[in-house]
């Protein structure tokens, strides 16, 4: 469990907690909706600072609306990493107004919730360059099958890496996953039976299943981690860069051969040789 979350062992109560669905919660995705606001107030119970990706988003155009003008997160802002918090919010941001404000993150932001550092104020973390935590929650149904969330965007994390690398901060941002395990005790309530909190940065990365062809996602269940790597951060996000550039490049490939086999014996022949010969040496 990652100590500056803060949870106790029982994970902040969640354990047991019954839910009752909305209607148009009672199918798909939309199950987990209620999971991850009652984790974000399981959170912010234990740790004052904790926001949702919208709170944080509110606070800073409060302060200053030149942010919503110019809408460029990755360097407008003192720390570099907010623009984790920044991915598909623009139209969002763009129609704030202090009588409007955000009121949830975009489906495909990458985290549900973060904080920086110690300090109630945003940007006096940020300006001491503390450490960025951003975090997500993962909801399923408690199964013994090995599941497959769409985790993250794998092109998003390989740009987050790339800022790091450039900054030289490897040990500036935390990631974390809460998966939280529910089963239906009858239609129309579940309850959450098993909460698992997992490091990003301690999963092997060579172990992830991207799916190219779904956004580019990073399909895992993080209840289903090892948690076994030993490297450092550094380590962890070459091993990553690396990896996910030697799959997208074989991916790529893969695709142009099925394209290249549409072709006759002799058109597609030279094509079809190149491209295998490029996929033995990936």
């Amino acid at each position: 469990m990652q100590e500056y979350l803060n949870l106790p062992e029982h994970r902040g109560g969640l354990k047991g907690t019954k839910v009752e669905l909305l209607p148009n919660q009672r199918q798909g995705h939309r199950i987990g909706e209620p999971f991850e606001a009652i984790t974000i107030e399981a959170l912010k119970r234990f740790n004052p600072f904790v926001q949702t990706v919208a709170e944080t988003w509110n606070a800073v155009l409060s302060r200053d609306s030149k942010y919503q003008t110019e809408y460029k997160p990755d360097k407008q802002f003192p720390n570099p990493y907010f623009f984790i918090l920044s991915l598909d919010m623009q139209e969002k941001v763009l129609n704030w107004a202090h009588d409007n404000p955000i009121k949830s993150a975009s489906q495909t932001t990458m985290a549900d919730y973060s904080f920086f550092g110690k300090s109630n104020d945003l940007f006096i973390s940020m300006e001491n360059g503390a450490v960025f935590y951003p975090g997500d929650i993962k909801s399923a149904k408690d199964t013994k099958k090995k599941g497959k969330n769409n985790l993250i965007s794998s092109l998003r994390l390989y740009e987050v890496g790339c800022i790091l690398k450039k900054n030289r901060a490897y040990n500036k941002v935390n990631f974390d996953y809460i998966a939280v395990l529910w089963k239906h005790y009858d239609n129309e309530k579940v309850e959450i039976t098993k909460v698992f909190v997992r490091d990003l940065f301690k999963e092997d990365p060579r172990s992830f299943r991207f799916n190219f062809t779904a956004g580019l996602q990073i399909q895992e269940s993080p209840k289903d981690w090892v948690q076994d790597f030993k490297g450092t951060r550094q380590e962890w996000w070459k091993l990553y860069n690396e990896y996910f550039i030697d799959e997208y490049r074989t991916d790529i490939c893969k695709g142009a051969l099925r394209f290249a086999k549409r072709f006759g014996k002799k058109e597609g022949r030279k094509l079809r040789e190149q491209l295998e010969n490029e996929l033995k040496d990936l």
